[in-house]
């Protein structure tokens, strides 16, 4: 009979928790840092274009319609258009936030019917279906609803640290290599001698 407060308890508790979270995570100053992620991004876009377009200087005097073909345009056309993306995911993200709640809502109410059905439901050959196991797969859904939501707030803002900029040591140019493909070359290189 104790099962339903405890989850009652926990269902608020993980409310609690999840409204703390998104007010820490979900910062006001997004917006000023999506600004200086855009001007970046279109500061070293521009930059490419700049060294594109002197690297290229020859070629495109004597064939015009060679920096189409190269494709040049359409990547720096994708590019510009992935950094409002970034904005459009986590606005995405901000409005499912909510979605939590009513699954952590729903798992309080199934909990407070049961208090009202201690003893379950009597099913066919004498089986009995407890109505506080359903709000255990409610509250295990929230839980795991909120676990996305902050994975995917998570890899928007990893998006804003891929600036290619370092305020403290200016530009930071990366390897082009991550530690799989590091592990993988290493093995390659020890099974080829």
């Amino acid at each position: 009979m104790i099962e339903p407060y405890i989850l009652i308890l926990l269902a608020v508790i993980t409310a609690v928790s999840y409204f703390v979270v998104l007010r820490m995570v979900f910062d006001d100053n997004f917006e000023a840092r999506f600004r200086v992620y855009q001007e970046r991004q279109r500061s070293l876009l521009m930059r490419e274009n700049e060294e594109f377009v002197s690297s290229m200087q020859g070629v495109m005097e004597l064939d015009p319609e060679s920096v189409e073909a190269s494709g040049f345009g359409e990547k720096w056309r994708h590019k510009l258009a992935s950094i409002d993306e970034v904005l459009e995911r986590r606005r995405e993200l901000e409005g499912k936030v909510h979605m939590t709640y009513y699954g952590l809502i729903a798992s309080v109410l199934t909990s407070a019917a049961a208090l009202s059905i201690p003893g379950g439901i009597p099913l066919p050959f004498n089986n009995v279906l407890y109505v506080t196991s359903f709000s255990w797969w409610l509250l295990l859904g929230a839980l795991l609803w909120m676990m996305w939501l902050l994975l995917r707030y998570q890899m928007v803002n990893g998006e804003l640290n891929k600036t290619g900029f370092d305020d403290r040591r200016g530009i930071r140019i990366g390897s082009g290599e991550n530690i799989v493909s590091k592990l993988f070359s290493r093995l390659s290189e020890a099974l080829s001698r």
